[in-house]
């Protein structure tokens, strides 16, 4: 998996780390409303001597980074937030298809709301308990369902 992957850990509730070589970038995202969140990024390396550590995160600035524009690594996954979140409370909106990859997103909202106790959250908050064992790796429902509409 570590080959055709890119892993991350996740700890509870706001921490996500992908996995490197070089160093620990840990990324928090921060709720600040219903809508928004505020994303902090942090690099943790080992000591560089006299050279800064790097940080992949934002655009250099002449020889160091500048903090102040995030680099096109993170805006890969950030630059269309804004405007999905504007989909999502269209009224259009009905759901989102996910990939095999995505679905063990959902997962861990589903586990974290169980972590939680559905009860102590609000109804219009919970996470529908949808996702079960036949998406654990290495299944994946969609292939027998891909299967079947090959053959007919």
């Amino acid at each position: 998996m570590g080959r055709t992957c890119t892993q991350s850990y996740t700890l509870f509730p706001n921490w996500v780390s992908p996995l490197s070589h070089y160093f620990v970038p840990p990324l928090v995202f921060w709720p600040t409303s219903l809508t928004t969140t505020r994303l902090e990024l942090v690099t943790m390396a080992l000591d560089w001597g006299d050279a800064p550590a790097p940080d992949l995160w934002t655009v250099p600035d002449e020889t160091r980074p500048n903090g102040r524009q995030m680099s096109p690594i993170i805006l890969e996954d950030t630059q269309f937030g804004e405007a999905i979140q504007h989909s999502v409370q269209s009224s259009a909106f009905r759901s989102v298809p996910l990939s095999y990859q995505e679905a063990r997103i959902y997962a861990f909202h589903q586990s974290l709301d169980r972590m939680i106790g559905s009860e102590n959250i609000a109804p219009r908050l919970r996470v529908e308990q949808v996702i079960g064992p036949e998406w654990v790796w290495p299944n994946d429902p969609r292939v027998a369902q891909m299967e079947r509409a090959q053959t007919a």
